[in-house]
């Protein structure tokens, strides 16, 4: 990218943000992976996937890639020692990468369809589950994978115009999961990231959602969980 110099950003390459998870082996290696479509720079493979070795102190290629192109403009999600992106096709569908093996696989047969707009889908994970959110015209739905028998569950739907009528959040792009509360972990955590004000609650008995934090702007909310490296 560096070597085609000004005219890198012709051509259309997109962002490719890094991913970051653990291997749950060993489970003391870490490993910043990352993964990005690479015709648009000159490459013959579909994909190129980097991971940082923190022993020699450098960046090596793993081969074979992901066999799919992949949608930039989401964060990577780590899940179960790998880490997962939308791939970028007509079918929907999700590569996953395992931090041990080193080694792709894709996850298909999703029950929510692919969306050319691609903030109105979310993956994310929850209560150590993958999960996609999608927006659809007036409610919002979340799906849980179930790894076991490979099958997807829905386990929230938002009813997005009286949330957006309530708290005037624009429907530009899906609510952002958090996390589950309770000890049922039956509330759903979420928030809007295009006017990140409110942080709300849903609780699939009651209507409607109601908020437990709300501040001017807050920026780019994510979980802390003590699990990757202690502070």
């Amino acid at each position: 990218m560096i070597r085609q110099g000004e005219s890198y950003f012709k051509t259309d390459h997109g962002l490719f943000k890094l991913g970051f998870g653990k291997e749950i082996i060993v489970g003391t290696t870490y490993k910043p992976v990352w993964l990005y479509n690479s015709s648009e720079i000159g490459l013959d493979n579909a994909t190129t996937c980097e991971v940082f070795d923190f022993i020699s102190n450098a960046w090596r290629y793993v081969t074979p890639s992901a066999p799919y192109r992949v949608v930039g403009v989401a964060n990577p999600v780590f899940v179960d020692g790998s880490l997962h992106w939308f791939t970028d096709c007509e079918e929907t569908k999700i590569c996953s990468f395992d931090l041990h093996t080193e080694a792709f696989q894709v996850i298909s047969k999703a029950p929510f369809a692919a969306n050319s707009h691609p903030y109105a889908i979310v993956l994310c994970n929850l209560d150590n589950r993958l999960c996609v959110s999608q927006m659809n015209l007036y409610n919002q739905v979340i799906w849980s994978f179930n790894s076991g028998n490979k099958t997807w569950h829905k386990i929230f739907s938002i009813d997005l115009v009286m949330t957006c009528i309530l708290y005037d959040c624009p429907t530009l792009c899906a609510f952002r999961p958090l996390a589950l509360l309770d000890g049922k972990k039956k509330n759903l955590l979420f928030y809007d990231s295009v006017k990140s004000q409110y942080l709300l609650i849903h609780d699939p008995e009651t209507d409607p959602d109601h908020f437990t934090f709300t501040a001017e702007y807050m920026g780019f909310v994510v979980c802390y969980i003590q699990s990757l490296i202690s502070i």
